[in-house]
């Protein structure tokens, strides 16, 4: 599971796509023409699934059958300004690529949490997740990617600040 272990006793599988995300967006072309899927985004799934593919290397192959947290962090190169998508519209792709490896459909994610920081964004990591390290020691923008089952019995609160 991720990096060879578990966070605490919680299975997880994690990988790293190096670039910038692709929106998922439809281009409108004008009134009368259908929208076209953004340039790049079949080369941006390619890429997904072939970190995938490195990262289940050192997986175990548990297949999920729990209810799914996915946790994916953006961090991007603020220098890049040009093409930087919406979080909400990069989503899609990292959860369809794990379909049919990890769980049967994607109606298990349950819970997502999107993040999104510059490179230069003071940040404290408290976590020690390989890849994760890795990543922000590479000092190239990528994207994180982590799934955790969300056990059954667990009592998850949800609190609202005003």
């Amino acid at each position: 599971m991720g990096d060879g272990g578990d966070i605490g006793d919680e299975p997880y599988f994690d990988y790293v796509v190096y670039g910038r995300p692709v929106s998922t967006q439809p281009k409108s072309r004008g009134s009368k023409q259908r929208p076209r899927k953004p340039a790049g985004l079949e080369v941006w799934r390619d890429k997904i699934r072939d970190a995938i593919r490195e990262a289940r290397g050192s997986y175990s192959g548990d297949f999920f059958i729990d209810p799914l947290r996915v946790d994916i962090f953006w961090v991007y190169d603020e220098k890049n300004v040009l093409d930087n998508p919406d979080l909400d519209n990069i989503v899609k792709p990292f959860i369809d690529s794990l379909e049919g490896l990890l769980f049967d459909d994607d109606s298990r994610v349950r819970e997502m949490h999107l993040f999104k920081f510059s490179l230069r964004e003071p940040k404290q990591v408290d976590v020690k997740l390989g890849k994760l390290v890795e990543a922000f020691a590479s000092k190239r923008e990528f994207v994180y990617v982590r799934v955790t089952p969300i056990k059954r019995d667990t009592i998850r609160v949800v609190s609202f600040v005003r």
